[in-house]
């Protein structure tokens, strides 16, 4: 059965999934795991660190009221294709408020950047259970979740090996952002590829 998810015509269906999977949930893991060490590097108190951390999660939370629905009434792909654009755009926002923003701001911020990436994150998994049929389901998002969890082993990884040899705070956040404007091109091309393979069934 896992042979069937990389032969074929799902083969690069597939791997732009776990793509989106794996920039998803490394972008997830290095701000979740490095976000508490910038902003107390900073000088903040530790319960704006707290805040910070915790409202990146709150965010994605909330965040998936709007992306649910948002994924019934129009496409899937389409829409988590732009939480991922907009999520970048907010991630850029986290890191230019990390290089001098005032406290509400970098909380702003925090809770903004979690809409987009933890509630893509929720999102992407189902994602994938509208991608397979109903006989590949259950191994298609197991293989995915497998996979993105090597983007959240990676993620936290690089970004502390970067700021290990002195990359600057706002600037690994700015690498981040890239990460998940990969996720946003990967899903929109996923879309593609099913629009056209559906086309070609009629």
């Amino acid at each position: 059965m896992v042979l069937d998810l990389v032969r074929g015509r799902w083969f690069l269906n597939t791997l732009l999934l776990w793509i989106a999977f794996v920039a998803n949930l490394a972008a997830f893991y290095a701000i979740q795991s490095w976000l508490p060490t910038i902003v107390g590097s900073l000088g903040e108190p530790s319960r704006v660190v707290i805040a910070s951390t915790v409202l990146t999660t709150v965010g994605g939370i909330a965040a998936v009221i709007i992306i649910g629905p948002a994924m019934d009434r129009t496409s899937p792909f389409r829409t988590l294709s732009v939480v991922y654009l907009v999520g970048a755009g907010f991630v850029a926002l986290l890191g230019w408020v990390i290089g001098g923003g005032s406290t509400w701001a970098l909380l702003e911020a925090a809770f903004l950047t979690g809409t987009c990436v933890t509630g893509g994150q929720m999102s992407v998994i189902a994602l994938a259970t509208v991608l397979y049929p109903t006989s590949m389901r259950s191994t298609g998002v197991g293989w995915a979740l497998g996979m993105g969890r090597l983007g959240g082993i990676a993620g936290p990884l690089i970004v502390g090996a970067a700021l290990g040899v002195g990359v600057a705070p706002r600037d690994v956040v700015f690498a981040v952002a890239t990460i998940l404007v990969v996720a946003s091109i990967s899903v929109l091309a996923l879309e593609r590829r099913v629009r056209s393979q559906q086309r070609s069934v009629r």
